[in-house]
């Protein structure tokens, strides 16, 4: 029995792979290129937002154990880990953002590669066209 199950799931897994593509087209790359953009500006901005609410709760609390503002410091504190988690997590999403914007372009340059002619002695490059040429 566990060797039937070991064997469904190795299949499983085999099938799933052979199943996935990666037919992308350049306006889904420049469609996804666009979400992450968004998105790491909204995370930018949360992150700042954040850490700068962090640094100034800590910075309002007083110095010395006996009189510190434990919620204030504690908070501050939490804002500030967060605030960098956000920033950081920003980063990574321009990252993706700028490669799918350039995987996009090499997808659309592929598509619209030019054709090499060869007429005469010379050599002529045309786009992608229909239609019939005729050399005299």
């Amino acid at each position: 029995m566990k060797n039937k199950i070991t064997t469904f799931f190795l299949l499983a897994f085999t099938f799933s792979v052979y199943g996935q593509t990666d037919n992308y087209t350049s306006e889904y790359l420049f469609q996804k290129s666009k979400r992450q953009k968004k998105a790491a500006f909204i995370t930018l901005g949360t992150g700042m937002v954040s850490t700068v609410a962090g640094v100034v709760l800590v910075s309002q609390t007083e110095p010395g154990w006996q009189t510190v503002d434990w919620g204030k410091a504690l908070g501050g504190s939490a804002l500030i880990i967060v605030g960098a988690g956000f920033l950081t997590t920003s980063i990574v999403l321009f990252s993706a953002e700028s490669r799918n914007r350039k995987r996009a372009g090499v997808v659309l340059l592929q598509l619209n590669k030019p054709v090499d002619i060869a007429s005469g002695f010379g050599k002529k490059i045309l786009p992608y066209s229909a239609g019939i040429s005729v050399s005299l």
